[in-house]
């Protein structure tokens, strides 16, 4: 159980489409993470699939983090970044500290579908065990875990932002 209000962490995320149309995501571990909305309590599944992204610096806007993290984590400099498409509020909780995640996903189009994770910082390695391109049907068709689950929604909504430039 957590103690007092918990600490608001502004984030911004990414649905990172390829040339074919495929989203980028993030294999985890999600040891330290708790979902406490989650009926499964302890039973929660520990390692699942991410968006790029993470949380605002200092005086920063969500557009600008957005683009930051997108560099630091993929490495994918000239990636055309589209509006936001997702708003949530999530609640977790890390080390018994309940963190509510105030997130606004943004569309990307990356040119190439090569990543580079050589700046992506210490925390996020601590967490990150693999990377990986998903088609639509892959998701749909998958048996693993990923967030948020309205991915193939969002990957239609981000394809039809950035002007049909992707392939289904």
């Amino acid at each position: 159980m957590s103690d007092g209000a918990p600490f608001i962490r502004p984030s911004a995320r990414l649905i990172v489409l390829d040339q074919a149309g495929r989203i980028l995501l993030f294999k985890v571990d999600g040891s330290s993470i708790f979902d406490p909305a989650d009926p499964r309590g302890d039973e929660q599944a520990r390692i699942f699939w991410i968006t790029p992204g993470g949380g605002l610096e200092p005086g920063e806007i969500f557009e600008d983090a957005a683009r930051r993290e997108l560099v630091e984590e993929t490495g994918l400099a000239d990636a055309i970044i589209g509006p936001c498409i997702f708003d949530r509020d999530k609640l977790l909780r890390h080390q018994n500290r309940d963190i509510l995640f105030r997130e606004r996903y943004f569309c990307a189009y990356a040119l190439t579908d090569v990543i580079d994770l050589s700046d992506m910082g210490e925390a996020e390695r601590a967490f990150h065990i693999d990377q990986r391109w998903w088609s639509r049907d892959e998701l749909i068709a998958s048996g693993e875990l990923f967030f948020p689950e309205e991915l193939p929604r969002l990957m239609d909504e981000a394809k039809r932002l950035l002007g049909g430039s992707t392939e289904r």
